[in-house]
């Protein structure tokens, strides 16, 4: 298998989903080398079997409003793979879903279940439409529509839908309602249900505090205590909520949240008077966050993002591909040594701009993209087309440019450290020779006294932050 060519063939056949399409890139570049060590997956087309979904359900949702007025959504549910149990999967209410993103959650959600080492399958679904703004009947009878259309392809056993975006313990109360009637049967077919009908414990708060554990461990190779750090935290949701909730809780300083209209800015932090506030604001009235604003008297940034605030630690959350190239360079300069998210936070653009993951790609090349990010503060792209002869780059007259340009930028100290990476230009970084030069440059950027040059580490989290711009295996 060649994940290139599996992604060509992908896009050729499902044209214009660049969401899908970024996220099956990202999950092949890192499973290529182990499915390859197997030939009998090649034998049964597994790749192609995990990548394209069982079935796609799509159809029209028609309800009226409260002006009697006939509207119509699109609704859809993708039931991707339910190799290991039944499909599992949120259902997604914004005016910004299509078949592409729905396609990338309902994939990506087939490894998160994986992961629990629950019999889970995978799957999501949703609407194009928008809660914002309608009223509770109009929610309800959206709801009930949609649910009119969808009842006769769920179920406990085969497919199990739940909460997201939109989607709370109301609308799925409406949802659920509906299933009843139609079904005639009690069953745990919908999760996220309330309490009072059938709901978990602890089920509100789970993915909040999920996206702080994982943060913990993260923090935890470094030895670094969260207590008194500063955190920049986006939406103003569910998941956003409770892992406010969670960071007060552990001694954390939050000075952010956000929606879709814009983000607070609260230097004198969160506290948990003011997230009460947030959550009876958001789950009771429907509100924006700037109203937050309002009441503290704090600073409100319309129509923008949190990440160009100073910060020790930035958590996404509120959707996917939160964070570009030009957001991570900012948290960077701001500070920032960690990015912990519960949804994949970093955009396409991003990842393209991020270092090649092929597990071919050299040692030699890794550490160039290790000196790129550290020393410029940039990725580093490798211009190979597999990234698998970063020595033939690093000899190019591309190479040569580059350094030249660098060498006339740096400071006498720098200056040190770019003929540091000559050597590693003038050697054939395939050799023990060149790799032992390699590990000499790394060790002259990491103890050059140079104020451009000299970094203190910075942690971030797995593939999808920024991090994944310097491979430093």
């Amino acid at each position: 298998m060649k994940a290139s060519e599996v992604l060509d063939t992908l896009k050729r056949r499902f044209p214009n989903e660049p969401e899908y399409h970024q996220a099956v890139s990202e999950v092949l570049g890192t499973i290529e080398e182990v499915y390859n060590e197997h030939p009998e997956f090649e034998k049964s087309n597994l790749i192609e079997r995990l990548c394209i979904p069982d079935r796609i359900f799509s159809f029209r949702v028609t309800w009226m409003d409260d002006k009697g007025q006939i509207q119509t959504n699109m609704g859809y549910r993708i039931q991707h793979n339910n190799a290991i149990g039944p499909y599992k999967g949120g259902i997604r209410f914004h005016a910004s879903v299509n078949l592409s993103i729905l396609k990338f959650l309902a994939f990506e959600q087939t490894f998160k279940n994986s992961l629990t080492t629950l019999p889970m399958g995978g799957g999501k679904g949703g609407s194009d439409f928008s809660p914002r703004g309608k009223s509770n009947a109009e929610i309800m009878r959206f709801c009930q529509a949609f649910v009119l259309e969808l009842w006769r392809h769920i179920g406990p056993d085969t497919d199990v839908p739940a909460g997201d975006i939109g989607v709370g313990g109301r609308e799925v109360a409406y949802m659920y309602g509906m299933y009843k009637k139609l079904a005639r049967e009690n069953t745990g077919t919908f999760t996220g249900k309330g309490l009072e009908f059938g709901g978990s414990l602890i089920r509100p708060e789970a993915t909040g505090y999920g996206n702080v554990y994982f943060l913990l461990q993260m923090l935890k190779t470094r030895n670094i205590d969260i207590k008194g750090k500063v955190v920049t935290v986006s939406g103003s949701g569910n998941v956003a909520q409770y892992t406010v909730e969670k960071l007060i809780t552990l001694g954390a300083k939050v000075v952010t949240m956000s929606d879709s209209d814009g983000y607070i800015y609260d230097p004198d932090g969160i506290d948990r008077e003011k997230l009460d506030y947030i959550m009876e604001l958001k789950n009771l009235y429907r509100g924006r966050i700037r109203e937050y604003a309002e009441k503290y008297g704090v600073k409100y940034v319309p129509g923008a993002r949190p990440w160009n605030e100073k910060c020790d630690i930035a958590m996404p959350s509120a959707t996917q591909n939160e964070i570009n190239g030009d957001d991570a360079r900012a948290l960077l300069a701001n500070g920032c040594i960690a990015v912990s998210a519960s949804r994949s936070p970093a955009s396409a653009s991003m990842t393209a701009r991020a270092a090649s993951r092929s597990p071919q790609c050299s040692k030699a090349c890794k550490a160039w993209r290790y000196w790129a990010f550290w020393a410029y503060q940039r990725p580093y792209r490798c211009q190979t087309s597999v990234c698998r002869a970063a020595g033939s780059w690093a000899k190019s007259r591309s190479a040569h440019s580059f350094i030249m340009w660098w060498k006339r930028k740096l400071t006498p100290s720098g200056r040190r450290v770019t003929k540091a990476f000559c050597w590693v230009r003038a050697r054939s970084t395939s050799s023990a020779s060149g790799r032992a030069v390699t590990a000499r440059a790394i060790s002259t950027v990491n103890s050059s006294a140079s104020p451009i040059t000299a970094r203190k580490p910075r942690v971030f989290s797995g593939r999808d932050s920024s991090m994944a711009a310097v491979n430093m295996a």
